[in-house]
């Protein structure tokens, strides 16, 4: 009986060892990263079960666009290229002047990440747009496009750069070039074109929602 004690005894000692060595070697969980709070939630036309799938997985959609297509759809089990497509419009999203409307035209266009638009050619991508609507596409599209362009090309923009109508002279150049005007002599001089067409310079949500609106072709 002795014996066998000993043997129980060495027994609990080598599986408590066996466990410590696989606790002290098992991986760390990766933490999630947590979105800055100055981004907004993006809209995503999302399905009811979709919904689901996120409220289950506890992945706020200000998260979706710090993920990838794999680790996604593991989480909530939507497919791969319906995260793709969820990602895509929630980094664009993370733009200033971008809507759900021009992320979707982003999207169409090709790209699927922001960084990718470091080279894009925004007077191209508005022919392809309007070829791809196949009729008129308001002129702004193309300055929304600009400003995308230009928040990736260069980071360190102003907050006030990064707004779409101030890059409206810009109109037909196939690069985006860093602001040479003082910010302030841009936008005065855009507010004073603004004036002269009889409309003063609403304020950016309103000039936001009316891109989204005047985006699309006329019938």
């Amino acid at each position: 009986m002795k014996r066998k004690r000993s043997d129980d005894k060495t027994s609990r000692v080598t599986l408590t060892s066996v466990s410590l060595f696989s606790t002290m070697n098992k991986a760390p969980k990766k933490p999630r990263i947590k979105p800055s709070k100055s981004l907004k939630a993006p809209k995503l036309n999302l399905t009811k079960d979709e919904r689901t799938r996120l409220t289950g997985a506890k992945i706020k959609l200000v998260e979706i666009q710090s993920f990838t297509p794999e680790t996604l759809s593991r989480a909530t089990g939507i497919p791969p290229k319906r995260c793709d497509h969820l990602i895509a419009l929630s980094q664009f999203q993370t733009l200033d002047s971008i809507g759900p409307s021009i992320a979707e035209d982003i999207y169409l266009l090709g790209y699927r990440r922001s960084r990718e638009l470091r080279s894009a050619d925004p007077a191209e991508m508005f022919s392809q747009i309007t070829r791809m609507a196949g009729g008129y596409m308001d002129p702004c599209v193309e300055d929304t496009f600009r400003a995308a362009v230009a928040q990736v090309k260069y980071p360190d923009l102003l907050p006030e750069q990064k707004q779409w109508w101030l890059w409206m002279h810009d109109r037909g150049k196939h690069t985006v070039d860093r602001p040479a005007k003082p910010l302030t002599e841009t936008a005065a001089s855009t507010s004073a074109a603004a004036g002269s067409r009889g409309a003063g310079a609403p304020d950016t949500e309103d000039r936001a929602s009316k891109l989204e609106v005047s985006r699309r072709p006329s019938r």
